[in-house]
């Protein structure tokens, strides 16, 4: 298993809130598209302390970013 910094993994966890896909994430961060899925998957279960507290929010902020990328509109 891929070892991880702190800064890769929250640079991880920022795209994916922004909606970006695995492979993107992957590539924009250098670790493999298995290593993104696990960052995914501890930040929805909330193992991240900085996020425990809105881990069962995380897709709804995900979609809701996508839709925005898709719209191409911005949260600001």
């Amino acid at each position: 298993m891929e070892r991880l910094t702190p800064r890769k993994k929250l640079t991880a966890v920022k795209l994916y809130l922004s909606g970006l896909s695995y492979d993107e994430i992957a590539s924009r961060t250098g670790v493999s598209k298995g290593t993104v899925a696990n960052v995914a998957a501890d930040l929805k279960a909330g193992s991240f302390p900085e996020a425990a507290d809105v881990g069962e929010h995380i897709e709804l902020l995900r979609d809701l970013s996508v839709d925005l990328k898709r719209s191409r509109l911005s949260p600001g």
